[in-house]
């Protein structure tokens, strides 16, 4: 079983030939998977495209931020450029003055070199292909540490959550036992009570007709049935828990159901035991909702 969390770093360093590259991939709470690719000079922005589709392959669910940079030895990105036709001129002319005025013409490359205009320095970028295996590589180890940690984040995870329902579970169990005893003490309760208040009002009622209005009154207080969809929800619960690489989205789906059923169970049991043991429960799903939102 592999839970996995939306929150995770992780970072990559590879060089190949003159280059070297360096990935580092942010993920945080999402509702759906929304990636962001920040790439540096040098390389192709239409390779944003190759490394949304590592992502999205990586990754279900979350905000993930990718920076990709492309680091480069001086003599890879920088070429010298000579404007022939620049130096020319410089030739001519400078032959012509010597020509004119009778001096003497002495003029090495290195002097031509040197003139403005005639060599400067050119930064160039590296062909899509002489890089691409370096970046694809680089994006797929930057994004597997982070996997690893969004892993380890979600084993902390899926253990507290195990907890969390553990405890809940055993908070639906209390209030099944016990509701049959407080329906049965509130059925004779009321039949008494309605009995008592007839017979002051000197009213002849048969006995039975007494006991089946007072059991429909009980059944409307009844939690049976939420007692009943709970347990469902529980089960459904720790499947999603125990499936591999289980839905976060489907975990919050489940413990909002869970929350809406536990406050039909508060609003009707009249018990403060029961009460109290259901105010337990809500406090139960909320933190389980608050670490849920946090699953893949």
């Amino acid at each position: 079983m592999t839970l996995m969390s939306m929150t995770g770093f992780g970072r990559a360093e590879q060089s190949e030939g003159a280059y070297t590259a360096v990935t580092e991939v942010k993920t945080l709470n999402h509702r759906y998977l929304d990636v962001s690719v920040h790439l540096s000079s040098g390389i192709s922005p239409e390779w944003e495209v190759e490394a949304r589709r590592q992502v999205e392959q990586t990754f279900r669910r979350g905000r993930v931020e990718v920076f990709i940079t492309l680091e480069a030895r001086p003599e890879a990105t920088q070429q010298l450029c000579v404007d022939r036709s620049v130096a020319r001129q410089y030739y001519e002319y400078l032959k012509e003055l010597s020509d004119i005025h009778n001096l003497a013409f002495d003029l090495s490359a290195a002097q031509l070199a040197q003139l403005p205009g005639v060599a400067h320095l050119q930064e160039v970028f590296p062909e899509p292909h002489e890089i691409e295996s370096l970046l694809r590589s680089c994006l797929s180890a930057g994004l597997d540490e982070a996997a690893t940690m969004r892993r380890n984040e979600g084993a902390t995870l899926q253990d507290r959550l195990q907890a969390l329902l553990t405890a809940f579970s055993d908070s639906v169990s209390q209030v099944r036992e016990s509701a049959a005893e407080v329906e049965k003490r509130r059925y004779e309760a009321l039949v008494e009570r309605v009995r008592h208040l007839l017979e002051e009002e000197l009213q002849s009622v048969e006995e039975l007709d007494i006991r089946s209005e007072v059991a429909l009154a009980v059944q409307r207080t009844s939690v049976v049935e939420e007692i009943g969809r709970l347990d469902s929800h529980v089960d459904q619960f720790a499947a999603e828990l125990a499936a591999d690489r289980g839905s976060g989205r489907k975990l919050e789906f489940l413990a909002g159901e869970m929350l809406r059923e536990t406050n039909t169970v508060a609003a009707k049991v009249a018990d403060a035991e029961l009460s109290e043991v259901a105010l337990h429960m809500k406090t139960t799903l909320e933190d389980i909702r608050e670490q849920v939102r946090n699953i893949e």
